[in-house]
């Protein structure tokens, strides 16, 4: 899968910017029908009108960010932080198929919207594939440090399966990846420096944000789309969070 997915990873970065976009729209709005049709039970008409408008509007949101709000898509980052939170709630209402259309319509569109964003900065291509190296070296780092010399949980009522061995694993994997591209793309120092400390830490909570919304839902994984692989939120999970966070550093230093 990794020999297939990076060549394709790398190319899917290097498409013109409305191409670009156009692909991260559909990614994001499949991202939200996953989660949504975990409380669509029956295929009915009512119920695919649910799943549809959802993905719809992830779309809708994630296109008007890029052409019209860009820099003012802080103003949407304040309800996307609620809906966020309340899924460590257990308030009545998050168990709503309203509040799981609203939450993971602007979970998605909003944060993933970043990564359109991030590619229309200067030398965007670059940053995305800085924040995509440390993100993938991260993950992986933490799932064979973990499986390896995993002993002590990190968050077990949330992600039985974390370890901080993993996190530590991890975070240090990911800061050496990240380095090493760095160095060879050549970057601006002082936001590469800070996404290059930061972005490990900010990409394993995007995996926890991820683990306590199955931990909500009562599934192991979001879909099972990517065979053995388990659905596209699985897969941009991490990236969902580290996006905005990697975008407004390069805004906020540059």
């Amino acid at each position: 899968m990794a020999i297939i997915g990076l060549p394709l990873t790398v190319l899917f970065i290097l498409l013109p910017e409305p191409i670009f976009a156009a692909i991260t729209e559909i990614i994001l709005a499949i991202a939200t029908i996953e989660i949504i049709r975990n409380r669509v039970v029956k295929k009915t008409r009512h119920n695919l009108l649910i799943l549809g408008t959802g993905a719809a509007a992830t779309a809708f949101i994630a296109a008007f960010i890029r052409v019209w709000v860009q820099d003012a898509v802080w103003i949407l980052l304040i309800p996307t932080a609620v809906v966020i939170w309340s899924v460590f709630t257990s308030y009545k209402w998050t168990k709503t198929i309203i509040y799981w259309w609203t939450m993971s319509v602007l979970y998605i569109s909003v944060l993933g919207s970043h990564l359109i964003l991030i590619n229309q900065t200067d030398n965007g291509q670059n940053w995305i594939i800085l924040m995509l190296g440390i993100v993938f070296a991260t993950d992986t780092g933490a799932y064979i440090i973990g499986k390896i010399l995993g002993k002590h949980k990190l968050i077990p009522s949330i992600s039985p399966n974390k370890t901080w061995e993993g996190a530590v694993g991890g975070y240090f994997i990911g800061i050496l990846i990240g380095g090493g591209i760095i160095y060879l793309l050549n970057t601006s120092f002082i936001p590469s420096l800070i996404i290059l400390l930061s972005c490990p830490v900010i990409a394993m909570i995007g995996d926890i944000i991820e683990s306590q919304i199955k931990r909500k839902l009562l599934v192991k994984d979001i879909s099972n789309i990517l065979p053995g692989h388990g659905g596209i939120l699985d897969r941009i999970d991490s990236i969902l969070l580290a996006a905005p966070w990697v975008y407004w550093v390069i805004i906020w230093i540059n």
